[in-house]
């Protein structure tokens, strides 16, 4: 099913002696001013139009035109239904008021008024995947609005207290930088001792064993994934020594870093089915499976402890 079924697409030209009345439809209309100043009534609510304004009325929410500034206006419309039930929940939380100043809504308005007044119901197909993509990026706050925009990519933080969230995600910010405990107590607002005390209590291991942990799972994840030769990875891990680099790959990941590369090919096509069946060490498995690090696993395993 698609996310997006156009249902009317048009140019509508008005003289000032011309209003539409207040009404309502259960299917969702998008306006986009090309000329002209009026009045724009939103769920009882007044709004002035300029040029460039563009204003989505919902489904069931009554709206009407009137109150013309200028001889006539124009304006683009498109109406629309939204079949994904979430996606409309979303586009539904939006502020029932006008959207300016945003020039990428306004050519992507444009492009699909353009290509309906070309090819017709041809350009259903494109108008539906512009309009979705408009319709997603519009509601990104209130769609990720949920998800805490403090988390780590690497590790469950949420059940460690507040100064341990804040030291994992310095480090994992600022992996590739130099990382000495100095400045890392000034970032996260502690004492340096009581930082590195507290930090081995909750997680296990030390604040520099753990930025190695970071750094290497990092250069794990760029090893398979990318084209970036094997000293560019070290250097953007934030080891200046690809001797020292290459000795703490091994050490944490079982292989060489030449030899990770060689044996995971596919890097991204890999089957997860597959993974959990093959030998991988836990920072090859975290990459491939898109999973978080224990560092308990870590901390018990003989390979961290030597």
């Amino acid at each position: 099913m698609n996310t997006i079924r156009i249902l009317w697409v048009t140019n509508t030209s008005m003289i000032a002696s011309e209003v539409i009345k207040t009404h309502s439809h259960e299917y969702y209309s998008l306006f986009c001013v090309q000329y002209g100043v009026f009045h724009f009534s939103l769920d009882k609510e007044t709004h002035v139009l300029i040029k460039d304004d563009f204003i989505l009325a919902p489904k069931g929410v009554s709206h009407s035109i009137f109150g013309l500034q200028t001889d006539h206006i124009d304006v683009q419309e498109i109406k629309f239904i939204i079949n994904d039930s979430e996606l409309a929940s979303y586009v539904d939380e939006l502020p029932l008021k006008p959207i300016r100043n945003n020039q990428s809504a306004n050519d992507t308005v444009n492009r699909i008024v353009d290509e309906y007044m070309k090819f017709g119901q041809y350009a259903d197909k494109s108008a539906a995947s512009y309009l979705s993509t408009l319709l997603y990026t519009l509601t990104s706050e209130i769609r990720y609005s949920d998800i805490d925009d403090k988390s780590s990519e690497m590790i469950d933080i949420k059940k460690y207290p507040a100064p341990i969230q804040k030291i994992h995600l310095y480090i994992e910010e600022h992996f590739s930088e130099e990382l000495p405990l100095d400045v890392i107590a000034e970032n996260v607002m502690l004492n340096k001792s009581y930082m590195c005390s507290v930090f081995k209590k909750y997680v296990g291991v030390t604040i520099g064993e753990w930025i190695n942990v970071v750094r290497i799972r990092k250069a794990a994840e760029m090893i398979i994934y990318s084209d970036l030769s094997l000293m560019q990875i070290a250097l953007n891990c934030g080891y200046v020594s690809t001797a020292h680099f290459n000795r703490l790959f091994q050490k944490y990941v079982g292989i060489p870093p030449g030899q990770c590369r060689r044996s995971y090919p596919l890097g991204i096509h890999e089957n997860i089915d597959q993974i959990e069946n093959r030998p991988t060490s836990t920072f090859l498995y975290s990459v491939l499976a898109h999973k978080a690090i224990d560092p308990k696993t870590l901390k018990d395993s003989e390979r961290f402890s030597e």
